[in-house]
């Protein structure tokens, strides 16, 4: 027998199968709308800001020499914030903030800069913005430090 003459044996040529090559979108289509009306809900559902508000922008930096300093400072021992007036670090309490600020606005210091302790508890660093709020007259500010490069 020769290899030629097709008396060898040989693999059953198999017949390829038809695979249905269409894609069914009627799942697709049901995906697509129930997200629109999600979206759409979603929407109507966002409250909206009547107030209109101004563009952020950059703030500058207040100069020392010109501004009421009050100082914040979390005590780790007692784990109480430390409430300080000025260069001179006169211990105050959030009561006597308006008193200090408004013996600011005296000596023509119209800008109160507030420097709290990262430790310090957000609550006490609100409670003297708004002593400091209730004396007219006096831009606020809180210190924070140059971005590292």
């Amino acid at each position: 027998m020769s290899h030629g003459d097709g008396g060898g044996l040989e693999a059953p040529k198999r017949k390829k199968a038809k695979h249905d090559e269409e894609i069914d979108v009627a799942p697709l289509i049901d995906c697509t709308f129930i997200l629109l009306m999600y979206f759409i809900v979603l929407q109507a559902m966002t409250p909206r800001m009547d107030a209109n508000v101004p563009a952020a922008e950059h703030g500058g930096a207040m100069k020392k020499e010109s501004a009421s300093v009050i100082t914040i400072k979390n005590n780790p021992n007692t784990q109480q914030a430390s409430i300080l007036y000025g260069d001179e670090n006169k211990e105050g309490t959030v009561a006597g903030v308006p008193a200090f600020v408004e013996d600011g606005l005296r000596k023509q210091k119209t800008n109160v800069i507030i420097m709290a302790d990262r430790e310090v508890p957000h609550g006490v660093v609100q409670q003297v913005l708004k002593a400091a709020a209730k004396v007219d007259g006096v831009k606020l500010g809180i210190a924070v430090q140059d971005k590292k490069k």
